[in-house]
């Protein structure tokens, strides 16, 4: 079904559990940029009062929303028994504080209790991930001497996988749902979902009975919108076959227990439980999302004040309020199979698909609510083969969802999770030399299409270094002005000596690729079908 997050901190929900994703970075950004903020890291104050008016209370530009990035370390151990095969894979997360500074990923100051909560958190995964990577072993270790095998891998049955989804990141909480897959080669994998929340100020934790002001309302809130919003898993007939014998007694107990599954968004609370935890498999896991607009006065206002654009992403078989109506998507079987948004006033679930786009991979599909000026849009990201990316936009404002037009589709999401809409990235591949990722910063235009700051693509290849064995010669530019992609006057032609090292550091995407060496120095390269002036590159860089 859809996904999301479990749990207050950084506790995990079982022994088990751990961490991953994809190898490539995230990066996210939000409101207002560190260099724009007003107050450095202390979170200004609102009046105690409820509903919507602690909002209104709180001017926006008070909300300075924060740069991240999510790096994977991966882990895969080999058999005891040979050691040529891998017999699981075990990928966590890094997460840091910071913004691009041209390709390079700096470290943002002024929130060093944020900072250091985070890197506890980091801590925890890594000690994690080798606890897991015990137990998938004990387990590869012992089928293995039951079965041979003449794959050169196992992590097809053995792998745990984390992806953090960060849902709110500002000055004054910093949120991320933590998605755990977990495959032991049992019945089917497993997919635990984890909040972990953070006092952006003071590096706490949040927990949530200490925001809710009124427990019945929670409760009560809770329990009614769990069927209007996954009607697909929890819809009336489902209710009655749930495992607790009273949902708001359990949904009490577990709030006053800390253990109730939450996370901050950038609108409001979002409550989760997971599967197995209320249902069985089949039901899947429900999401619930508590807007601060309607159920404000449910909640302490120190967590209202929220920038007034955002970018949330969203789920497929759960319900989302966009204006006045609702919006779903879901999937249909077939070949391909399809993707079905439907938007309604009333019931989403008795709706007609108004639009149907064709996808190949279900479980890579991604959604990005862009919310400003009163405008809405969808920005939907999907894997292709090879893993390249598309990338469609939808107009999801009055009603209706309707695709809009994109010269680009190429030029995608991929990992790099936008949460502003005046500031974010999207990436595409690049095979100019060798193959690599590329990203540009762009914010949200007027029609919904990105417009895109720089005449360049950024390149995401700092572990990827490059040995020159052979003289040729290059454009030095002597002033890098991360702006404007042109040589200038101060460009100067150079002979690349053997032995320099460099790194790719950005390219027009066409022809132009721009390298650096270890002291810092720029050199452009026209690259033309894998040549540099007239020469393979592997004749003149040992990549």
């Amino acid at each position: 079904m859809s996904l999301r997050g479990k749990k207050v901190g950084i506790t995990k929900l079982t022994t088990t559990a751990l961490v991953a994703a994809m190898v490539t970075s995230t990066m996210l950004t939000g409101c207002k940029l560190p260099w724009q903020k007003d107050d450095s890291s202390e979170k200004k104050q609102v009046e105690n009062t409820t509903g919507n008016d602690a909002a209104d209370k709180e001017d926006d530009s008070a909300v300075t929303c924060l740069t991240y990035q999510v790096n994977y370390e991966t882990l895969e151990p080999k058999l005891d028994t040979n050691p040529e095969i891998t017999a699981a894979r075990i990928k966590y997360p890094v997460v840091r504080l910071g913004d691009y500074d041209g390709n390079t990923f700096v470290g943002i100051d002024g929130y060093e209790k944020l900072t250091k909560a985070i890197s506890d958190y980091n801590d925890k995964m890594a000690a994690d991930a080798k606890e897991s990577q015990q137990i998938l072993l004990e387990y590869a270790n012992g089928d293995a001497e039951q079965e041979e095998s003449d794959s050169d891998s196992m992590t097809d049955r053995y792998c745990d996988e984390i992806t953090p989804d960060i849902s709110r990141a500002d000055s004054v909480a910093f949120s991320m749902v933590v998605n755990d897959y977990f495959d032991a080669n049992g019945a089917h994998p497993s997919t635990t979902y984890t909040g972990v929340n953070f006092d952006a100020s003071t590096g706490e934790d949040i927990k949530l009975k200490d925001i809710v002001l009124n427990k019945k309302g929670f409760v009560s809130a809770v329990k009614e919108q769990l069927p209007i919003q996954n009607p697909d898993g929890f819809g009336e007939d489902a209710m009655d076959y749930l495992f607790v014998d009273d949902l708001e007694e359990y949904i009490a107990q577990q709030l006053d227990s800390d253990e109730l599954t939450w996370v901050l968004s950038d609108d409001g609370v979002e409550v989760i439980f997971n599967t197995y935890e209320i249902a069985s498999y089949a039901n899947g896991s429900a999401f619930i999302d508590l807007s601060f607009e309607e159920y404000g006065s449910l909640f302490s206002s120190d967590y209202q004040p929220i920038p007034q654009e955002y970018v949330k992403q969203l789920y497929t078989y759960t319900s989302y309020e966009i204006g006045k109506h609702q919006l779903q998507m879901r999937y249909e079987d077939g070949e391909p199979t399809s993707l079905n948004f439907y938007m309604d006033e009333e019931d989403v679930s008795e709706a007609d698909p108004v639009l149907t786009l064709e996808t190949q991979d279900t479980s890579k599909d991604k959604f990005y609510w862009f919310h400003k000026h009163d405008a809405d849009y969808l920005y939907v990201d999907q894997t292709l083969e090879n893993d390249e990316h598309k990338l469609t936009i939808l107009n999801i404002s009055d009603g209706d969802v309707e695709k809009i037009e994109n010269e680009n589709p190429d030029i995608a999401v991929y990992d790099y999770t936008p949460n502003n809409p005046e500031n974010f990235l999207l990436g595409k591949k690049g095979h100019l030399m060798g193959e690599y990722q590329m990203f540009r910063h762009a914010s949200l235009g007027d029609s919904g299409l990105p417009e895109f700051s720089g005449e360049y693509y950024m390149i995401d290849a700092s572990d990827l270094r490059m040995t020159v064995k052979e003289d040729f010669d290059a454009i030095k530019l002597n002033e890098d002005t991360k702006e404007e992609f042109s040589d200038s006057e101060d460009s100067s032609k150079v002979t690349l000596k053997v032995g320099t090292e460099l790194t790719l550091y950005r390219t027009d995407g066409d022809s132009i690729v721009d390298v650096k060496d270890d002291d810092g120095n720029v050199y452009r390269l026209n690259v033309t079908k894998q040549y540099i002036n007239g020469t393979a590159i592997e004749d003149l860089l040992v990549i």
